[in-house]
């Protein structure tokens, strides 16, 4: 640990991104790491900050720069930071080709400098080869669920919500006075308590915006108040989701943002809403608005934006909230139903904005069921294809 090394293709690729008053060689060194065993591998493993959770708090924590992120981009292409012999290659097949091939061109070049060495000295010269074995072999790596298709896992700039302080022992205890199995109530307790943060963003096509703004001319410059976003709430009254796709900049920026009145040119960001954050949040729209979780929904949503015309329920909540009645009415006994995996999701996103909100969970009572399986014990799935026709079940046909 601490010795240095000479990286085997320094030739063709950019200069390290080293942090103020670091040295190229501290970006090339061996760091200890309690994620590497001897039991699995050699005990040595590369590392790299763009593409491992494990890599990139290492390096944090070992003042290795992280500020070049990772060398693929969202297609799977190396980018430029990976130099112009690899620049522009799909990272998992013709780039992974092109970096074998320039080790071995390395060898090849040692091999034959050893080899005039020897001839010129008379004695025995070692040739330095960095491409040692190169074979194929089966071994666990992260693929997509549906597609089937290798995940390349990258450091990116994303939007999350701080679970710290006290919202998880929140949580926990509001679990408590829930109706449910014990075992339930211990893996929800379990999966909760384990959450420090939650990562709301998503890259998608598809999806409900998050109404973030970015300064052209310096992205670390980020436009999210509470009068951009009341700006924005009021468009999506009138047009729907869509229009932060379909209308301008311009038009999206509240009128003491744009151009003319800050001096700076705002632009949309095209993050989404993760789908849990849609899916827990329904409580505010299924349960009367009544309830203890609706009426304190109702009270935060009114600090941002007031009701719109005609909606006399969350009037009514905000009013009461005003009053000092968030929590006065009771929630009604409201059961949970879902599948085993929904502890991981749909459960825990609905109690933690709840909690977050309203200091209540949105249900009373909480039941998970299990999984039809095939003969084979596998979870049936329409990607598998082995699913049973339940009117084949109930008709025989």
């Amino acid at each position: 640990v601490g010795s240095t090394y000479e990286h085997p293709l320094s030739h063709v690729l950019p200069p390290p991104a080293l942090g103020e008053g670091d040295e190229a060689s501290s970006c090339f060194r061996v760091l200890p790491g309690d994620h590497v065993t001897v039991e699995s591998g050699t005990g040595l493993v590369h590392t790299a900050p763009g593409h491992g959770e494990d890599d990139f708090r290492v390096c944090v924590a070992h003042g290795v720069s992280t500020t070049r992120g990772c060398a693929v981009d969202e297609a799977g292409f190396l980018t430029a930071d990976a130099g112009d012999h690899f620049g522009g290659l799909e990272a998992m097949r013709a780039g992974s080709a092109a970096v074998l091939s320039a080790l071995r061109e390395v060898g090849d070049r040692n091999a034959a400098a050893a080899a005039a060495a020897a001839d010129a000295s008379g004695g025995g010269v070692v040739a330095r080869r960095p491409l040692v074995l190169a074979e194929e072999y089966k071994h666990r790596y992260p693929y997509d669920w549906r597609t089937k298709q290798p995940v390349i896992i990258r450091a990116t700039d994303q939007w999350f919500a701080d679970l710290g302080g006290n919202l998880s022992a929140r949580a926990q205890a509001v679990v408590e006075e829930t109706t449910m199995a014990a075992p339930l109530r211990q893996r929800l307790q379990h999966y909760v308590g384990a959450r420090s943060s939650w990562c709301i963003s998503r890259q998608r096509v598809w999806g409900v915006p998050i109404p973030a703004f970015f300064n052209a001319d310096d992205p670390t410059d980020t436009l999210l108040t509470a009068e951009s976003i009341a700006h924005v709430q009021e468009l999506v009254r009138r047009h729907g989701s869509d229009c932060w796709w379909s209308l301008s900049d311009e038009a999206l920026l509240a009128p003491q943002y744009r151009q003319t009145a800050c001096g700076k040119r705002y632009v949309r960001g095209f993050d989404t809403m993760d789908v849990w954050f849609d899916s827990g949040t329904s409580w505010a729209t299924v349960l009367p608005p009544t309830s203890a979780c609706r009426v304190a929904a109702a009270a935060v949503a009114t600090l941002q934006c007031p009701p719109a015309p005609g909606d006399a329920a969350t009037a009514a909540a905000a009013a009461a909230a005003a009053a000092g009645d968030c929590l006065a009415a009771p929630t009604p006994h409201v059961l949970y139903l879902e599948g085993q995996d929904q502890f991981r999701g749909w459960f825990q996103s609905s109690l933690l904005t709840s909690v977050a909100l309203g200091g209540v969970a949105p249900f009373t009572q909480l039941v998970s069921h299990g999984f039809t399986v095939d003969e084979r014990g596998r979870k049936m799935s329409k990607s598998l294809g082995n699913v049973v026709d339940p009117s084949w079940v109930q008709f025989g046909k």
